[in-house]
This record gives C-alpha cells, sequence and structure tokens, in this order.
C-alpha cells in the first residue's frame, strides 16, 4: 500500500482481514514507512518488509508512482521474474515512477526495449492513461459485460457502485469482465454522464515470468476505502484474488466477504487525520470538511424530500442559482417567494444560538478531534428530539388537528383562541410556546 490520495493504507488491511478471519489466508500488508517509523501514505517512497514476496502466492499492489531503493525493488523483481499472480488496483498502473537502475523498467513511462510502459503495460495490461470522470463530484457505475457473466470472478457479483471518479480504461489484452459508466452526481442512481460511454474497468490477463511461468493477473481501476464499502465491487475484488491464486473453485456466491470489525473509510480529507498532525492545524481539515457538507446538503435534503413525497422524481441542481434558491429549486419549488423565504429561512437557523442541544452536540464531539461528518451526525440525533428539532413537526401535527376538529381551513380568531384554552384547560401544551430563552448570548 503506497499511494497519496485514495487510502490504500485502509483498502488493503480492511481486505487482508476478511481473508485471514473468514478464509485463513496468511496477510501481510506492507506500507510506505517514513523516518518516525509512521505510515505514511505515498511518500517517501520506503516499503520495508519486501522480502516476504520471496514466499508469497500472491502480490496485491496499490501503489502510485513509487521510487523504492534498489534493496527493496529487487524482491518485486524476483517475484515477477518467477511469475507470481498479480492483483492490481487503482493507481497500480502506474505504481512506479523514477525507479532508478537497474529497475527503471518499471516506471509507468519506460522506454526500455522489449518492457515499453513498465509494470502497468507489462503485467496488469494497462500503464497511465488519464482520468475519466471527476473525483468528489462524480461517482461511477460498474456493469457486468453481459458474456462473461458466468466468470468465476463475477459469482454473486451485483449493484456494483463506487464513489471515486473513473480512470481510462484501455487494456492492451486480456478478458475484460466489466466496464464502468461515470455519473453526474454521487449517489448509485445519479444520472450517466452522457458524453462518457462506459469503459473497461476490470479484467484478467497473463504475464510471462522470465521463467517462462505464465502469471495470472487481476486488474481493477478502482479501489478506495469508500469503494470497498460497496458489497458488490468488495465481492468482485475478493473474487478476484480468489481467482488469481487458481481457488476459483472456492468461489461461491454467498462467499463470506463482511468486514471484520468496524470500518470507517475517512473523509475527502481524511488522510491527514489518519497520519496524525499538530492539534492547531486541525481546524484547516475541519473546515475542509465543513464546506463540503454546507455545500451537499441541501442536495441531500431534497433527495429525502423527493424521494419520500415526489416519487424520487430528483431535480438536477442549477448552478446559476444561489445556495438557498438552488435548494428551493431542487424541493421542485420555482416560485420566488419561496426562494426568498428559503434565503430568509437558512441563515435564521443556522445563526441559532450555539447552546442548544444540537450546536452543543456538535461542538462537545468535535472537541474530541472527531471529524465534521461525525459532529454533525451527533447534532442530527439531538435535533431529532421532541424538545428540540421535532417541535418544528408537532406545532404542524398541533395547527393540523386544531383545522380538523374545528372544520375548518380558515378558522377566525376566537375560534384558535378557544381551542388553545381548551388545550391548556386539557392539561396539555401548545407546541412552539413556552420554550426556555437562553439568558445570556451565544457563547461562541
Amino acid at each position: 500500500a503506497g499511494d497519496h490520495e485514495y487510502r490504500s493504507e485502509e483498502t488493503l488491511p480492511a481486505m487482508a482481514r476478511i481473508l485471514a478471519k473468514h478464509h485463513g489466508f496468511k496477510c501481510t500488508v506492507l506500507f510506505d514507512i517514513d523516518a518516525e517509523g509512521n505510515i505514511s501514505a505515498g511518500d517517501p517512497s520506503n516499503i520495508p518488509g519486501l522480502e516476504a514476496l520471496a514466499s508469497a502466492d500472491l502480490a496485491v499492489f496499490f501503489l502510485r508512482f513509487q521510487h523504492l531503493p534498489a534493496e527493496q525493488m529487487k524482491h518485486i523483481d524476483e517475484y515477477l521474474k518467477r511469475g507470481g499472480p498479480v492483483v492490481g488496483l487503482r493507481t497500480a498502473t502506474h505504481a512506479f515512477s523514477g525507479t532508478k537502475e537497474p529497475y527503471t523498467k518499471y516506471n509507468y513511462n519506460a522506454k526500455e526495449p522489449g518492457y515499453e510502459l513498465g509494470f502497468g503495460h507489462q503485467v496488469l495490461g494497462q500503464t497511465w492513461v488519464g482520468h475519466y470522470g471527476q473525483n468528489h463530484r462524480q461517482s461511477t457505475r460498474i456493469t457486468i459485460v453481459p458474456d462473461k457473466k458466468d466468470h468465476p470472478i463475477l459469482r454473486g457479483v451485483k449493484d456494483i457502485w463506487v464513489q471515486v471518479g473513473g480512470y481510462v480504461g484501455k487494456p492492451t489484452d486480456g478478458e475484460i469482465l466489466t466496464v464502468a459508466q461515470p455519473l453526474n452526481g454521487m449517489t448509485p442512481d445519479s444520472p450517466a454522464d452522457a458524453t462518457k460511454p462506459p469503459q473497461p474497468s476490470e479484467w484478467t490477463r497473463t504475464y510471462q515470468g522470465a521463467n517462462g511461468q505464465a502469471g495470472r493477473v487481476f486488474t481493477t481501476l478502482y479501489g478506495t476505502s469508500a469503494d470497498i464499502t460497496n458489497e458488490g465491487y468488495r465481492r468482485l475484488v475478493m473474487n478476484g484474488i480468489f481467482w488469481a491464486v487458481g481457488l476459483e473453485s472456492a468461489i461461491k456466491p454467498d462467499l463470506n466477504i463482511a468486514f471484520v470489525g468496524p470500518f470507517k473509510p475517512n473523509t475527502y480529507n481524511g488522510g491527514a487525520y489518519a497520519r496524525g498532525i499538530n492539534k492547531t492545524e486541525y481546524w484547516e481539515y475541519t473546515y475542509e470538511d465543513a464546506m463540503n457538507l454546507i455545500a451537499r446538503l441541501p442536495r441531500v435534503a431534497a433527495y429525502i424530500y423527493r424521494r419520500t413525497y415526489k416519487n424520487s422524481d430528483h431535480i438536477e441542481p442549477d448552478p446559476k442559482l444561489d445556495w438557498a434558491g438552488n435548494f428551493a429549486h431542487m424541493l421542485g419549488y420555482e416560485n420566488e417567494e419561496f426562494r426568498e423565504l428559503m434565503r430568509l429561512y437558512m441563515p435564521i437557523h443556522s445563526d441559532h444560538e450555539g447552546g442548544n442541544v444540537s450546536a452543543h452536540a456538535v461542538h462537545l464531539v468535535g472537541s474530541a478531534l472527531s471529524d465534521a461528518y461525525q459532529s454533525f451526525a451527533a447534532g442530527m440525533n439531538g435535533l431529532a428530539g421532541p424538545l428540540h428539532g421535532l417541535a418544528n413537526q408537532e406545532v404542524i401535527k398541533w395547527t393540523l388537528e386544531m383545522l380538523e376538529e374545528l372544520g375548518t381551513q380558515e378558522p377566525t380568531k376566537d375560534q384558535i383562541a378557544q381551542y388553545v384554552h381548551q388545550t391548556l384547560a386539557s392539561g396539555k401544551v401548545v407546541p412552539g410556546f413556552g420554550h426556555a430563552v437562553l439568558r445570556k448570548t451565544d457563547p461562541r
């Protein structure tokens, strides 16, 4: 594991735990290690322990632009010379760059006669070509090539969706099992990007070792730590591992691929949290996550509303509109007065006093250096209480019950007053009244 962006240091240990716990594999996971002995994603290029390849039955690569010292590269070189099986994820197509003699041939842009374009091209079947979708804006739907549906790797595989943007897929040869369709959005049912037709995403092939041995290869252009939370994709990779080592007979449609222990991938800027940074710098990454949340929440809220009340007829955002106006648009209300209402409603609630249950919960959880997503979830849980956010719904419920009992949609002031008195006389409360007020100003 050694890439700079896609959390290979989270993906590979999670997959290794599944293989070891559920299927009896002996797994060794190696990482880039810095001068202090910490796991350092992608840099420096230093992966101790590669001598384990001498007895390995399979090597799983999730590297990016590594230039390992010769004493480490020699173990990879020897493994490949004997034609050992290989599985490559995402950036493994450009696993090496700047590697020095005598291993320059493995660089992704190598020009060595007979080994052009390096490890990616010669072993995995493709070197680095380019992106085919925008990370963090476009997710990817992966579908099975129809005439490959009976391949052992595809047993039990369905509903494959990954959160990362697409890669260009141009394998030199082999058997293409799946194709990837970039989506205009970050949900499984986001619409396909009509400008980007599907391209190959997973395939098998063989390569020749120096000893003439043919080594099996399974290549996937995806595999971030968020991607493997999708069961379909996780099963696809797990089956690919079994196939690569010649255990296709053991691949069952219900092969156990459950995570071993909790698995929570780091968020967009989670690499900083995972690596460990100075406490005084956490605000920078928290700010980035908070801004992402603010940007995405209107679409999430509108998605829930449209799914619940509008038969899942979702409306794409309009980049020409402001934040609150766009929320109104995605809800399905094009009335300018309603947009103005949202522009008023949103700031009033976002500047609510900081001592209430939800704001306090967010501050409290955030004080433990939990990320913005965890902190926000805590606030939402507090908001769900009837003495806090749920009180809004209680007001609506009380009003609707009043209208039903009075038998009119336009009650008079006297009718309302009488109904209020009846409510209080029965020992009940009128929702929205009697709310406690903070006696000091916002403590922020």
